[in-house]
């Protein structure tokens, strides 16, 4: 079965109970005048920074026990759907590779700038990304319009769901079905 981008929404949708949050975080990778080999290339760096980054994001969560989420990431680790845009071939020069991360599974204590302040030393400080980061609360009126803004990507091409330039970073997604659990 070859991947539509309904499926792809109907997954992001099964889960939207246990969204809490959304992080736009651009790269400093930009695939203006770059060719499909470039684009390649800046795609696997900003998807191993990323994991880098959400792998120090989880661990900061917990701090006084920064081990559980190595050890138990079915509990611990956040819920991550990461989508990537931008790594395809355009005109603008002002476009970067960028990501946008539902985020999941957060300690309940922590507040949106809080999430914020330690995204965002995550992903600038720690993976070396860019400081341009927004972090949103999602609510019951705003997720399906963050979901749909996040998966626009998927409609533009059956190239965007397959190869290096897909949508959805599956790698970069994570579900701690234990900590889902009803």
């Amino acid at each position: 079965m070859q991947i539509q981008p309904n499926h792809i929404v109907h997954y992001f949708d099964s889960y939207k109970s246990h969204l809490q949050f959304v992080a736009v975080a651009h790269t400093p990778y930009r695939a203006y005048a770059a060719s499909e080999t470039q684009i390649g290339n800046m795609l696997r760096d900003a998807q191993a920074n990323c994991r880098h980054a959400l792998n120090c994001f989880a661990k900061s969560l917990h701090p006084a026990h920064g081990n559980l989420v190595a050890r138990k990431p079915e509990l611990y680790r956040p819920l991550t759907l990461a989508t990537v845009e931008g790594a395809r071939p355009t005109a603008n020069p002002s476009l970067t590779i960028h990501y946008n991360i539902f985020l999941g599974n957060i300690p309940t204590h922590y507040e949106q700038d809080q999430v914020t302040e330690l995204f965002r030393h995550a992903w600038h400080v720690k993976a070396g990304l860019s400081d341009n980061i927004r972090i949103y609360a999602i609510t019951d009126e705003n997720c399906r319009r963050w979901i749909g803004y996040c998966l626009k990507e998927t409609g533009i091409s059956r190239q965007n769901l397959k190869g290096d330039y897909g949508t959805w970073d599956i790698v970069n997604s994570y579900i701690p079905h234990y900590a889902l659990a009803d």
